[in-house]
């Protein structure tokens, strides 16, 4: 898969309801489960704290490379509008 299909795939993906509202659950499940974690089990709540952390870098990056598909795809249109 090259860069340009990544970006169009991550576009889709954030622009996808259903993909976000999953995103949204797991990480709202994450953050109650370090919340209600026993205080005395510091592993556990590293582990919630930690995947939490990567459902949140899954998203930021997603936005990111639909970000760039909306860059590409203006620049397209101008390059298009020009000639």
């Amino acid at each position: 898969m090259n860069e340009h299909d990544k970006m169009m795939a991550a576009k889709t993906a954030v622009e996808n309801p259903a993909v976000m509202a999953i995103l949204d659950d797991l990480e709202r499940a994450n953050v109650n489960k370090v919340i209600n974690a026993d205080p005395g089990n510091d592993e556990a709540r590293a582990v919630y704290s930690a995947e939490t952390r990567a459902i949140r870098k899954l998203r930021s990056r997603l936005k990111s490379l639909a970000n760039q598909a909306d860059e590409e795809i203006r620049k397209e249109d101008r390059a298009q509008a020009e000639t």
